[in-house]
């Protein structure tokens, strides 16, 4: 007891004190807090949240210095099941933008803040609760429950993994944005590369922000004359080759209509614009760079973020085949 005492000290009084705007986690977030080792032990995936400003309490508990949020674990490993729950504690009282959230996310609402889902061998739970004490202290809770269920009957050595998700939560983060096109010319190759640099620190005048887990905003123009794109996004893994996965985020920006007068009688004209030569931290600048593409996402030095892409402005041409008459 005094050593937890101890702790709770140390991160009052330590530290920058974090802000309490939102909560950091939404429900597509949450299955990326935990994993299983090698050794199929469940953990928690502290990368992940330390970029949430969560710190290490024990290991099946996370805080806040300031205590405005905890994540404790509680886990379950059988021969025919792996369980974890994770209690999320939060004091920011505002939970609509997660109840929004959870009502879209595909899962079935069982009751007042209560929903489940089963999805192949999976089954996940999800209960918010407010008011609940933690340690002498009020919190709003967010219990989340995952099981998955292994048939050990029909193969002894099945496999019970909760993967690793290392990608950052760029979910309600704020970012100064610049672009580089890298032209690359050898022989017959002829390809671009396109980088989006993230950073904390001002490195333009253009800022991105992750207003939560799906909808993005970049803010750009003079300081006279301020423009906005607004749109979603989703950040997502694939499997690349023997355990190694590839982290990507998708872009879609919001279709801005452009007003055009016509005369009655007259149709309306399509305007075709050449995106790719607008000047930079244009409209149209913008609309070339994150209209419904993907970008590779790799964390760099120094905090910053680079999201790249590669266009082959050459494509080898596909001929069809010779048909015999």
């Amino acid at each position: 007891m005094k050593t937890k005492r101890f702790l709770w000290a140390v991160l009052l009084f330590s530290g920058l004190i974090s802000k309490l705007s939102a909560q950091d986690f939404y429900p597509t977030n949450l299955t990326a807090i935990i994993y299983t080792d090698d050794k199929n032990v469940i953990k928690i995936n502290d990368n992940y949240i330390n970029h949430k400003g969560f710190l290490w309490l024990n290991d099946s508990t996370y805080a806040k210095k300031d205590l405005s949020a905890l994540i404790q674990l509680a886990t379950k490993n059988t021969d025919k099941f792996l369980e974890v729950q994770v209690n999320y504690y939060l004091t920011n009282n505002n939970l609509e933008a997660f109840i929004k959230r959870s009502d879209s996310a595909g899962l079935d609402k069982i009751g007042l803040d209560k929903y489940e889902k089963t999805y192949k061998k999976n089954y996940y739970k999800l209960v918010i609760k407010r008011g609940v004490l933690f340690d002498n202290r009020k919190y709003n809770l967010i219990a989340f429950s995952q099981r998955m269920e292994v048939d050990t009957a029909k193969n002894k050595n099945a496999a019970k993994k909760f993967d690793y998700f290392d990608n950052y939560p760029f979910q309600n983060s704020v970012w100064y944005l610049d672009t580089e096109k890298i032209d690359t010319r050898k022989g017959n190759d002829d390809k671009s590369k396109y980088v989006v640099t993230l950073a904390p620190d001002k490195i333009t005048d253009t800022k991105i922000e992750f207003l939560d887990d799906i909808n993005f905003k970049i803010i750009f123009g003079s300081a006279q004359e301020r423009q906005t794109i607004t749109g979603k996004y989703n950040l997502y893994s694939y499997w690349r080759s023997r355990g190694i996965y590839a982290n990507e985020i998708s872009f879609q920006p919001k279709e801005i209509p452009v007003k055009t007068k016509v005369k009655l009688g007259y149709k309306e004209p399509v305007l075709e614009f050449n995106y790719a030569n607008a000047p930079k931290n244009t409209l149209n600048y913008f609309k070339y760079w994150f209209k419904h593409t993907s970008y590779k996402v790799r964390l760099e030095n120094g905090n910053r973020i680079n999201l790249t892409k590669e266009v082959d402005n050459n494509p080898p041409v596909e001929f069809s085949p010779n048909h015999k008459n």
